[in-house]
């Protein structure tokens, strides 16, 4: 897989800053290289019912349509 993104930060796990992080559109992987904590995950999008079914769980009006990807309406 070739990652689109790159970036190091902070392990949640020792605080190492030896934490490597990858993503693109088809998820992410992060990797600590000090004590072999790793997290991976999917990316996607939520439907526009699924995302009024959690917006209605959390007392929040329902949505017409989705924002645009950067924010754009």
């Amino acid at each position: 897989m070739g990652w689109q993104n790159y970036y190091t930060g902070i392990c949640p796990n020792c605080a190492s800053e030896n934490y490597y992080c990858y993503d693109d559109e088809d998820g992410y992987e992060n990797d600590c290289l000090d004590c072999g904590y790793f997290s991976k995950g999917d990316s996607g999008f939520l439907s526009l019912e699924q995302v009024n079914e959690l917006r209605e769980k959390s007392s929040l009006e329902p949505l017409e349509e989705l924002k645009e990807p950067g924010g754009e309406e």
